[in-house]
């Protein structure tokens, strides 16, 4: 009897936390529910931004390189940053910026900081904000730096950082900038903090690919350990910032082996559903493109965030079942 009180207090109050959240998500316009796309895949992106905003999805990830939109010093393309946006706002839908990666003529290796032309950096992201301002508002600095910059150091990444914050708040005040790191390197973005990005950041931005690998041996609590354990560190090393935004910019798994379509659609659901509970204010699956389709299960979110409408009633049910169970033992 004990352990089935234990069993049903704690489903109680999962179901409470998830209802909660999910109510919100599925009636608030600035929704959780987001995909991102691959540099392979991007070119893409008018065939499946309609599939993806029909599907209920409200943010996308996928923005040109600072290569392509400055090709060389002094000129500046605009036409294939236009298109995406335009193609986004015609399907309704966010488009969320990044600030990557090097220049060919600042760098060779574009997988590199600008470490040698920070003044260089420093225009590209005042251009680029100022052109989107209105139609982008947040802002990942680079994508997984430790993957993608060569011989580069969190304190590296600190400089690049505080040049992009700079410039984008001078460009234009609303704009929101994000930390980036691969997996949840919650130590990378530590000592990134410390060598000098503190405060110079609005949200965070992680791709805990590896978390969700978990999810189906039974450790929910290490995925919903994420926020918790981001929190505790901005506590400790920026607490002005500890309350940011936590966004998974990046999370998903490729279909092969164990990983069915099936079971590609149910961890993508368990991905939305947990990620929401414990606060994460956008999740961007990745990758949305056109020989995938996702479709199947960002509808099972819609639908889930449809039924917790209705838990209200089963939850003051549960809740009545609680006191049973309760008032029970204690006359046991």
């Amino acid at each position: 009897m004990l352990i089935e009180f234990c069993r049903r207090a704690r489903w109680i109050m999962v179901v409470m936390a998830c209802a909660h959240r999910l109510v919100w998500a599925a009636g608030d316009d600035a929704n959780p529910f987001g995909v991102g796309s691959s540099a392979q895949a991007s070119g893409l992106y008018a065939s499946w931004m309609p599939k993806m905003a029909a599907a209920g999805v409200r943010w996308v990830r996928v923005f040109p390189e600072w290569n392509q939109i400055q090709p060389w010093a002094g000129t500046w393309n605009w036409s294939l940053m236009d298109s995406m946006l335009n193609t986004a706002a015609s399907n309704r839908l966010n488009l969320s910026g990044l600030f990557l990666y090097n220049a060919q003529w600042v760098n060779a290796n574009t997988h590199t900081f600008p470490t040698n032309n920070y003044p260089a950096w420093f225009t590209y992201v005042s251009n680029v904000v100022h052109h989107a301002a209105g139609r982008v508002r947040y802002w990942e600095v680079w994508n997984e730096p430790e993957n993608f910059a060569a011989g580069g150091t969190p304190a590296d990444y600190a400089r690049v950082v505080t040049n992009a914050y700079l410039a984008a708040k001078a460009a234009d005040p609303e704009a929101r900038i994000g930390l980036s790191v691969a997996s949840v390197d919650i130590l990378y973005l530590e000592q990134a903090i410390q060598a000098g990005a503190a405060d110079h950041f609005d949200y965070i931005c992680v791709h805990p690919y590896e978390v969700l690998g978990t999810l189906r041996s039974g450790q929910e609590a290490l995925f919903m350990s994420i926020v918790p354990t981001l929190r505790k560190m901005l506590a400790a090393r920026n607490p002005a910032k500890w309350k940011v935004p936590i966004w998974f910019t990046e999370i998903g798994e490729e279909l092969g082996g164990a990983v069915t379509a099936m079971t590609q659609a149910q961890d993508l659901v368990k991905v939305y559903a947990m990620g929401i509970a414990q606060g994460v204010s956008c999740i961007e699956w990745f990758e949305a493109q056109e020989e995938v389709d996702v479709e199947e299960g960002l509808n099972k979110v819609k639908e889930a965030a449809e039924l917790a409408k209705d838990l209200r009633v089963r939850l003051a049910e549960a809740e009545n079942e609680f006191k049973e169970i309760k008032k029970s033992l204690e006359e046991a």
